[in-house]
Order: C-alpha cells, then structure tokens, then sequence
C-alpha cells in the first residue's frame, strides 16, 4: 500500500526511484547516504502502546522498510516523537522483525 502511493505520487515505477524523487525533489536524485528524519505523532499514547490511537507501528515499519529497500541505511532512519513508552516499544519491535531481514 505504501510503495504503491509513493510510486503514484512521484509518477515513477519503482520504489528506489519514487523516494530519490519525493526526497530530493529530482527525478534522477541520489538518497544513497542520506540521512531520514521521520518525526511521528505520539500524542495519544499516554498509557500503554496497545490501549490507546497511535501511529501504525505496522505502518511505520512498511515505511522504515521501504526507504531501507530503497537504499538508505537502517542507521540513516531516525523515527521519533516525544514519548519514551511508544519509542521503546517500538524499537523492539523493530529489532524482533527488520533486523532478521
């Protein structure tokens, strides 16, 4: 879902060449050791990651994969907000599924 609107988007067919296009803002721009901030929203998560509205962590991670597909670094992403909770959660989920890749 998310590849296929990136590649909407940017009127490109493949992954790799949508994210140099949406980031650079050209068609033939090099993402390759650059480094992505994604600043999320946490605001609902003042409890517990699995009782309140978040951010998708499935989402989150379709999106840390498809710019990791895409050629940017896994050490290149940064995902953040505010939140401590909904962060380490996070990273270990993180850790439990793109790291095994």
């Amino acid at each position: 879902m998310l590849d296929k609107t990136l590649k909407t988007l940017s009127d490109e067919n493949k992954v790799n060449k949508a994210w140099n296009k949406v980031l650079t803002g050209l068609p033939n721009g090099k993402i390759q050791g650059k480094k992505v901030i994604v600043k999320v929203n946490f605001n609902n998560t003042i409890r517990d990651i699995n009782t309140v509205l978040n951010n998708s962590p499935a989402m989150i991670m379709a999106l840390a994969q498809s710019l990791i597909d895409a050629g940017i670094s896994e050490s290149n992403i940064t995902i953040f907000d505010h939140h401590d909770n909904f962060q380490r959660n996070l990273k270990l989920l993180f850790n439990q599924t793109i790291s095994k890749n």
